[in-house]
């Protein structure tokens, strides 16, 4: 069984997902489809706590065979723009504890994805930049914890991102600014993941 992870559902192409014939599960366990599918959506809900306990949960009640995050995050570096797709090479948390992460299959070469890249996985969203974030390329809340538990779990495990906004030491971006790019870079990020998980059903099946 294939189970994708999401913190929201507006990041993720809903309509399409749900013409898939995927089950679709919240953290409260609210289903709308048979949980007996062959592949599962769970909406873990936003922040490191929300993505701990719907892993745990997870690995403890449905035990798939592998688990893919798919979610928004932060750019640290220009380079990555909004509406990139990022497969980072190694996730932290703010302890700077690390964990690797790997796509177990290869995606087409019409996916252009960011590599080699280092994904922060904070306790609250970051505004602005620090000088302690110069090792890191990205910046999400979800990630880490999950890869942990599937770690402990041994569950394979791999994260993708969307680039929604900056976080750059040249440029200070207020609240709003952040928000608003987050708002208009969900459509795009919805195609993206599509194509994405369009090529890894096909796998699966």
């Amino acid at each position: 069984m294939l189970l994708i992870t999401a913190a929201l559902k507006s990041e993720l192409p809903w309509e399409w997902l749900k013409s898939q014939d995927i089950a679709i599960i919240t953290k409260n366990n609210d289903c709308t489809a048979p949980a007996l599918n062959r592949h599962i959506i769970f909406i873990t809900g936003v922040g490191p706590k929300n993505s701990h306990e719907s892993a745990q949960w997870i690995v403890n009640n449905l035990r798939p065979a592998f688990i893919l995050n798919l979610g928004s995050a932060g750019s640290f570096k220009q380079q990555l723009e909004i509406g990139n797709l990022v497969l980072p090479s190694q996730i932290s948390n703010t302890k700077d504890e690390n964990i690797q992460n790997k796509l177990p299959f290869l995606l087409s070469k019409n996916i252009y994805i960011h590599t080699q890249t280092h994904l922060l996985s904070t306790d609250s969203p970051v505004n602005h930049y620090d000088k302690k974030y110069n090792p890191y390329d990205l910046v999400d809340m979800e990630a880490y914890e999950q890869a942990i538990v599937c770690s402990q779990a041994k569950i394979p495990f791999c994260t993708i991102k969307g680039i929604t906004d900056y976080i750059l030491p040249t440029k200070k971006t207020s609240k709003e600014a952040q928000f608003n790019n987050y708002t208009k870079a969900l459509k795009p990020l919805r195609v993206v993941f599509k194509n994405v998980l369009t090529e890894i059903l096909n796998i699966e099946r």
